[in-house]
Formats: structure tokens, sequence, C-alpha cells
């Protein structure tokens, strides 16, 4: 939702499932990096878990995406699995460009390192990505993390990396999926800005509407009220009201919105509390999950973490 958009209609949807023939296990934690453009969206935690982009392949904020466009020294990623295992294919989706690897590195239990993949014929190429398969002799030993090189100083675009994984099989077919639901044209209203009391030359996304339809919850990032030096993502919220017009935005107060980035999912069916991305911790932090705040009249209560069993994020 920007200054000339409030709302971003798809005319479908697309909805992916994967059969692997396999199992393969896809990358954890980092372990190190050399650059990154974002701190959430192109970071290199975009390259952790299993692939957002596939099965097109094109530019995305979901991906790991380096600082420079070119590097003359190249770039690097050292990610790391839960659980160490052998290794016969390795798997990295290299979805904004082609093939730019330079060498790959398995490293053992007790941090041993081990060539397995080296390439010096780069070619440019307009192709618009690949999903990287490297077949390996099994390995007598159990990786535990992988290291990356790539040349990125001839390509024309950025290099992205949107998934890294690795299977003790090398049968590494995959069968997509796709389903479109269609929404009539008609149905499709234009985009209409909400006026200067919600719009605003700063960024603005993530719209939740309460269930009586009476306030507006979105996120707002960079504005200068917003918490913390680095004035990153807060929740603000506007009320409708018996004209159809909306109030001047609010940023709501602490402890919803922190130093950290903050957002929201939804509501309850009452419209009094927030589902809210993150899990809060006391010392103002915070880690992957979600969580929940209530407004009790006067003030919003410290988020409770929301635990959902079975469900793992990563």
């Amino acid at each position: 939702m920007k200054s000339k958009r409030t709302l971003i209609v798809f005319s479908f949807l697309i909805f992916l499932s994967f059969k692997l023939y396999s199992q393969i296990q896809w990358a954890s934690f980092v372990v190190n990096y050399s650059s990154e453009l974002g701190i959430r969206e192109y970071s290199i935690e975009q390259a952790l878990g299993k692939p957002n982009v596939l099965p097109t392949f094109g530019f995305s904020p979901c991906a790991w995406t380096p600082r420079h466009l070119r590097a003359k020294d190249g770039e690097y990623i050292h990610l790391g699995f839960a659980n160490p295992q052998y290794v016969r294919t390795i798997i990295i989706n290299l979805n904004n460009s082609d093939n730019c690897i330079k060498q790959i590195f398995l490293f053992d239990e007790k941090n041993r390192k081990y060539l397995v993949y080296l390439n010096d014929n780069f070619i440019l190429s307009s192709r618009k990505g690949v999903l990287f398969k490297h077949l390996i002799e099994k390995t007598t030993f159990k990786a535990k993390s992988i290291l990356i090189f790539f040349r990125t100083d001839y390509l024309n675009d950025f290099l992205q990396v949107d998934a890294v994984g690795i299977s003790e099989s090398n049968e590494m077919g995959y069968e997509v999926k796709i389903n479109e639901v269609f929404i009539p044209p008609q149905e499709i209203r234009p985009a209409e800005n909400l006026g200067s009391n919600v719009n605003s030359p700063y960024q603005e996304v993530a719209p939740v509407i309460t269930p009586d339809g009476k306030r507006l919850y979105f996120t707002r990032e960079k504005h200068p009220a917003n918490f913390g030096i680095n004035k990153k993502q807060d929740i603000w919220y506007s009320d409708l009201n018996e004209n159809g017009e909306f109030s001047p935005a609010t940023i709501l107060p602490p402890p919803v919105n922190n130093e950290q980035h903050n957002f929201a999912f939804g509501t309850t069916p009452d419209g009094m509390s927030l589902i809210l991305g993150n899990v809060y911790l006391p010392d103002g932090s915070m880690r992957k999950g979600l969580s929940i705040s209530k407004f009790n009249g006067e003030t919003w209560d410290f988020p409770k973490e929301i635990v959902v069993e079975g469900f793992e994020n990563n």
C-alpha cells in the first residue's frame, strides 16, 4: 500500500505442490556471508528453508541478494544444516541468473573442508534463473554445512539465491502442480488512494481491517515518528468515521511497537486483539514466530507468544 495504491488484488492465485522423489534437507541456519542487500527482504535469511520462488524465476525479495551488482572479489554464502548427513546431490536455486557458482565446499562434523565443485568456464547469458543440481560421489562423511563462492563481476543483473539443499539420493525430480483460481474482472476494483490521512510519501503495506470494518491497521516503514534510530517498520491505524472518511493515522504505542520490525497479520473476531509477526522478548529483541496482544481499553498488553503445536518456522 504505497502512496498511490492502497490495495493490491491478484486476478489469480498460484498454489504449488512439490513432489520430491527423494528427501532434500534445506539449509536452516547461517554461518557466514559476504554481504546482503536488505535486513529482511533480500537478506541472507531468505536463502534458508524451502524454495520460495519456484517454479518461476526472476528477481524476488524472497531470495538472498548481495549488496553489490558486481563484486570484484565475488560473493559467498556459508549455510548450515540442522542434521548432518551424507551427500550425493547438491541443489541451489539461482532464481535471477544463470549458473555463476565458482566453488562449492562441504564441511564435515569436525569442520574439515572438502572441495566438491569447481567451475572456471563462465558464459554471459540472458537466462533468468536456473535450478542448479550437482551430482557427486556420495560423501564418506556427514556434511554439516556448505560454502558457496559466486563470480558476479560479469553479470547483468543481481545474483539471487532462493534455497540451498542437499540429498543422499541422485533422483531429484520435481512434479509441480499449478492451480489457478480465477476472479472475474468485474469483481476487481481499481486501486484507490485513501487520502493523506492514511497514504504518505513513506511505504505503507500489510493492511488489516477489523471485523466491523471501522478500523484499518497497516505497517509503515521509515516514517520519522517510528520508534528506534533506524525507523524500521511500525504498526499504525486509522478509524473510519460515519462520513466514510479516515482519521489521521496514529502509531500504536509500545509494547506493540518497538525498535524492531513490527507488523500485524490480522485481528481476533472481536477486533480487540492483534495477531503479530515474531515473538516479543522481554529485552526488546525478537525471534521468529507469532504473538498476540490485547487492547484492554487504555493500553495494549505485552505480546504473548502463540504456540502452534507441530509448527516449525525455518
